[in-house]
């Protein structure tokens, strides 16, 4: 194998390898918004039944 053909396969190894980090990536920031949404609805739902609790 030439010198060109190993580089070339090295470079198309390592852009999908930073095809794959990018999708896991995406996939751990779309469920850190589902959990920060998950928190901040049940922050609400805490606050709402307090403030039914002082009336």
């Amino acid at each position: 194998m030439s010198a060109a053909a190993v580089s070339a396969l090295t470079t198309s190894v390592a852009i999908a390898s930073a095809a794959q980090a990018a999708r896991e990536l995406r996939l751990v920031e779309i469920g850190f918004v589902l959990l920060l949404a998950g928190c901040a609805t049940g922050a609400l739902v805490l606050l709402r039944s307090c403030g039914r609790k002082r009336r």
